[in-house]
């Protein structure tokens, strides 16, 4: 579909995590938990799909009820991490740690400044962010949290950091 194609464009050697099956991903990247990866369309009231997003996604919390989710890159951690968002809120938070370090926290008004928006959580509002690190620095955990609404997210990618000679 036009999203899935999009997200593999951003960085073409990247595993892209579409949640479609419903299921949790396994593998490279696992998740802590999921408060819910939505049906296609959501739940009306308590979240809503990504702009454009005809499939199943990510959400964090829903209407009124925080939530947290993280996202664990087991072994050498990742070099690089996106994923596709819709409504952006100041209250929809994403950190990104490198070991116990955390790297950068940002919040859904700075995402959608990034993106030349307003974080109003207008639903039509959809774009990727990115992020990727400095060569010697890996993410090895991202971490998803909303004290309001919910934060829904889908296509999560990510490209495996190459381990340095030195340590096989």
């Amino acid at each position: 579909d036009r999203i899935r194609d999009t997200a593999a464009g951003t960085a073409s050697a990247a595993t892209v995590i579409t949640f479609d099956d419903g299921l949790l991903p396994s593998g490279f990247a696992s998740y802590d938990k999921i408060s819910a990866i939505m049906p296609v369309g959501g739940h009306p009231g308590t979240s809503a799909p990504p702009p454009g997003d005809a499939t199943r996604y990510f959400s964090v919390g829903v209407s009124g009820q925080p939530g947290t989710s993280s996202v664990d890159f087991s072994g050498f951690g990742a070099s690089y991490f996106g994923f596709y968002m819709g409504s952006p809120d100041n209250y929809n938070v994403v950190t990104l740690y490198s070991g116990n370090t955390q790297i950068l926290q940002i919040n859904g008004t700075d995402m959608a400044h990034a993106a030349s928006l307003l974080a109003d959580g207008n639903q039509s509002h959809g774009f990727y962010m990115n992020f990727a690190t400095n060569a010697g620095t890996t993410i090895s955990r991202v971490t998803f949290s909303s004290t309001g609404n919910a934060f829904e997210t889908d296509n999560h990618a990510y490209i495996a950091a190459v381990p340095e000679p030195e340590t096989y």
